[in-house]
This record gives C-alpha cells, structure tokens and sequence, in this order.
C-alpha cells in the first residue's frame, strides 16, 4: 500500500512538473506573440539582424534537433521548403507550425516560409493540393481574370498550410526557344502580356496576404545557359533591356511589389564588369532601387547554385551579395555552409567590412513585409481547401489554354461520324486513356519518354508495317528528342499526323511538315483531358499562342476547333 501512494506521488508529481514546463511554454510563446508587433530593428542584437537576413533549406519532413539548432543558433529569420520537405498538406502545416514554434521561442520573430509553388514544372507541394498548370498555360488564355484567380487559389492553398511566401510569378519574358531553365515557366514572350499576367497574379496572392517573390531579376527569358550550372549572359542593350526583359518588373514595382529574386546572370549593359546581378552593386542597387525605385525585400537565389559555387565561397558570395543590395542570403542545402555563412556576416560587421547600417536597412525592410502580410497576427488558417472551387479554376484555365497553332485542311476535329482509325502515341497514359474515351476506335500506344535511336527506328517500321489500319496519327510529346519518329515518317506514308506538345511550344520549329500542331502547355491531368476533347471536338480551344514561333504562319490569332 505504501509503495502504491509513493508511487501515485511520483506521477503526480510529474505531471504537475510536465503542466508547469508546458505552461511555462505557452506563457512564452503567448508573451512573444504579444510584444511582436512591437518589434524593431534597435530592439534586436546583432546575431538576431544576421538572422533575419538568412533564408535556409531544411531537411526532413517534420522538425529535427539538427533543423532546432540551426533556427535557435543562427536566429533564423527564413525557411524555404523544397520537395523533400513535402508528403502531404497535413503534413506540411504540422511542420511549418513547429519550425514558426520555434522561432517565436527563440527570438520572438515570426518566419517567412517560403516555397516555389510556380504551377506547370516548378510545384513542390502537388499531392492533394491545388497544382496550377505552368504560368505559360495561363499566357495562353489571355485572361487577367484567371490570373487574379491562379494567384488567390494558390494563397488560400500555402496560408492552409502555414507558408507565407510563394517565389512566384516568374516575370522572365522567354524570348529564347533553347531556354531550358524557363520554357513554360514564362507566361510568353511579350513584355506586355507577361507585366499583365504578373501584376493580377501578385494581386491574387496579396489579397490572401501572402508575400509575391517576383523572380529572375533583371530576366532570364534571353539567356540560353541554366544558372543553376554556370552563368549565362544577358547580351541587350541598355534601351532593349529597360523596354523589354525589365518592364515587366517595373509594372509590378509600380503596382507594389513585396519582393524580388535576383538571376544569377551577368548583364554587361548595366555592369560591364562581368558580375552576376546577384553581385552588383550597380544592378542591385543603383538600377534596381535607385531607378526603379524598388522599396520592397530583395533575396537572392540559391548561393549554392554551381553558377556561384563553382567560382566563389559561400561566405564570399554572401557578403557580396549584401554589399550589392540583397537583404535576404538564400541558402539551400549544406548544414555547415548556413553555419559558416551566419558566423562570417557576424565577423564581416565586427571587423568594418559590412556596416551596421547597412545590415539595419535590410532588416528594416524585412521586419515592415512582415507586419505587412500579418505575420505577427498569428491567424491560424482553416485546413480545410476549397477543392470544388480549386478545380472549377484549374479546368478553366486548362480549357481556355489550349491552343491550335496548325489545322491544316481542317483535319481537325475527328469525328466519330467519320469513322477514322487513330492511332494515339504517347508516355503520357492519362493521355492516351482520355482519347480512347473521346474516340470509339483508337490504338493506344506507349512511348518512351526519351526514345533512343533503336527505338524511334523500331517505331517508324512499326507505323509503315501498319499504314493501312491507320487514318490519323496523333502524337503525345513530351521532349524534343521524341520529334524524331515524326521526322523519320517517309514522305510518301500519307497518312494525317498531328502532333501536341506538352512541354516546349517551340517544337514546331523542329518537326517536318505535320498536318496539326497543338500546344497544351505542361502534362497536368486537366490539360491532357482538354486536348483530347478539342482533339474529338468536345471542347472548343481559345487559347492563343503566348510566344512567336514563325512569322509565316498566323500564330498570333486563336485557331478554334468547334464542337460538332
């Protein structure tokens, strides 16, 4: 009996020792929240500033001891998550709600958390959640409307889900048909529609409160190198440059721009030096806030991009950076070089080489963004999504984007009625699964996403050994190299080809003379399911082309299929 009561004592006891713990937390935590609105720069120390300024990858999908350290020691200030941080929605709000946690604890700060949640190719949270077809599919349905709508579905979808920050949208004007770095990313190749398409998007994601990273500053539309492994050049004139690749960020400055990502990309009109934008002064500050007029964050993107780490030392680039005008040292992957970066700011302002004041301008404008977009107000979102009113918009831009750039002899749409044997090749099942669904007599046929030369020769004996079975070919691509089976087709098989891309628009440039040619703008289920419903004359494409292929075609006006 005694050891029972000394026993019942003992949990007692821990249970009011882990209450009191627990409270005491909370308390805090409360308290932080209290007082955050108050916060500025004089009330912080000099680690805390570092801090501030510092965007770092994590690992995992829910907070580790190694993730805690990192936040507790460096005070961190901004976290970026990636597609290994990602299983689910769920998920995703339990981790961001303890890395916030954490920082409240630590310095009484709310995070930015951030994400590329483009849509198209560059969507890191996909499964159960709201992923917009690529900012190119929403060019091609010059609706500003359904921009607004891209931008604020996209805001309900990160708030739900504890992120704050979208790097997005993408204002490149691609320009360069050998750009493998943005392609689709861009809404198109017209300054104009792109500042447009930019400007409602923002405006989406700002009526949810959620902070616009407008990216690549000064445009990587014209470049042909991928920074991510060396530097490109943007080789425009002074005047080409301020009319062209910029003004779609000066639209969105003028229109209050929160943020800005900068290229890593030399830019010889504006710093004949040779430096990547991310290093130039010139650029950054004297083009980017002196001229521009720029008052908002500017971060720059990955320091651990081989276009940087090849040639410079993370602890380099970081200072140089800021020296040039960043306020916000985007850091991704390698645990010891986040340490090593905060560890040489703080020695770099200790030894006269970055000044006070110029690490307090930076925190300035990064503490006013926050207030801006509510981060001290501490709202918990609903969880639960719109999804009726997610999918409305997503269907609709997908029916609106798909664009007939070719129907030669009107061979499109084809019709039951006129009992044609198609054959449908494709990597892409959901594809061939939807034509077979629209269309009574098909042949589905798989295709290798990057076809080797034995088999684009095996598929082209395959099509002459069965001509005769076939009326219309129509083929699913989804990389250039798949372009050879059409190129390698005799000249003399006769038979209507149609071919749809569903990644790069400029694959009519390479292909031989085809019958239809249609872009659809990136492989999402909504946008496959439209194609081959304005393939069978279903649906009725609107989309117009958002770039220039070849002036002897009329590309510029809506090729529409009508229903019949």
């Amino acid at each position: 009996m005694t050891r029972m009561k000394y026993g019942v004592w003992i949990l007692w006891a821990f249970f009011f020792l882990s209450s009191s713990i627990l409270w005491a937390d909370i308390h805090a935590y409360v308290k932080s929240s209290e007082n955050d609105s108050e916060i500025s720069v004089s009330d912080l120390t000099l680690p805390q500033k570092i801090g501030q300024m510092l965007m770092f990858g994590v690992s995992g999908k829910r907070l580790t001891p190694e993730t805690q350290a990192l936040i507790e020691k460096t005070h961190l200030g901004s976290i970026i998550f990636y597609g290994q941080n990602v299983r689910s929605p769920l998920q995703v709000r339990a981790f961001s709600s303890e890395l916030q946690r954490t920082a409240r604890l630590n310095h009484g700060i709310p995070l930015f958390i951030a994400v590329d949640q483009e849509g198209g190719p560059v969507t890191r949270v996909r499964k159960d959640a709201f992923a917009l077809p690529s900012a190119m599919a929403l060019g091609a349905t010059r609706s500003y409307k359904l921009a607004f709508l891209a931008g604020k579905m996209t805001a309900l979808e990160l708030k739900s889900m504890g992120i704050n920050m979208n790097l997005a949208p993408v204002l490149d004007v691609n320009t360069h048909q050998e750009n493998s770095v943005i392609g689709t990313r861009s809404f198109g190749d017209d300054p104009e529609l792109v500042s447009q398409m930019g400007v409602w998007y923002v405006e989406g994601l700002a009526s949810q409160q959620v902070v616009a990273t407008a990216k690549h500053f000064p445009g990587h539309g014209g470049t042909t190198l991928d920074s991510h492994y060396a530097i490109p050049t943007l080789s425009k004139n002074f005047e080409d440059l301020e009319r062209f690749h910029v003004y779609p960020f000066r639209k969105a400055i003028e229109n209050g721009l929160d943020a800005i990502m900068t290229a890593h990309l030399a830019v010889p009109s504006l710093d004949p030096s040779g430096l990547p934008a991310t290093f130039s002064y010139n650029l950054m500050t004297s083009f980017l806030r002196d001229r521009l007029g720029f008052q908002g964050v500017v971060m720059t993107d990955d320091l651990e991009m081989h276009a940087i780490s090849e040639q410079y030392d993370v602890s380099q680039a970081a200072l140089k950076a800021i020296l040039a005008g960043a306020d916000l040292i985007m850091i991704g992957w390698t645990d010891a070089k986040k340490y090593q970066v905060f560890e040489s700011l703080l020695k770099a302002v200790e030894t006269g080489k970055l000044s006070m004041s110029r690490i307090d301008e930076s925190v300035e404008r990064i503490l006013r963004l926050k207030q801006k977009r509510g981060l001290f107000e501490l709202k918990p979102e609903d969880l639960d999504s719109p999804e009726v009113q997610y999918q409305a918009v997503r269907r609709q831009i997908s029916a609106q984007a798909i664009t007939v750039v070719e129907n030669k002899r009107n061979i499109l749409p084809i019709l039951e009625d006129q009992k044609k044997r198609v054959w449908v090749a494709s990597p892409l099942r959901y594809f061939r699964e939807r034509m077979a669904f629209y269309q009574n007599d098909v042949q589905s046929l798989s295709m290798t996403s990057r076809p080797t030369k034995r088999e684009i020769k095996e598929w082209v004996q395959e099509i002459k050994k069965n001509k005769m079975e076939i009326d219309v070919l129509v083929f699913g691509f989804t990389h250039a190299s798949q372009l050879a089976i059409v190129n390698q087709l005799p000249s003399d098989l006769r038979k209507k080809v149609v071919v749809v891309s569903f990644d790069s628009p400029y694959f009519l440039k390479n292909l031989k003379e085809v019958s239809a040619y249609i872009c659809s703008y990136g492989i999402q289920k909504d946008l496959m399911d439209a194609t081959a419903g304005i393939l069978s004359g279903v649906f009725r494409s609107q989309g117009r082309l958002p770039i220039s292929i070849d002036p002897q075609h009329s590309f510029g006006k809506s090729s529409k299929v009508a229903i019949r």
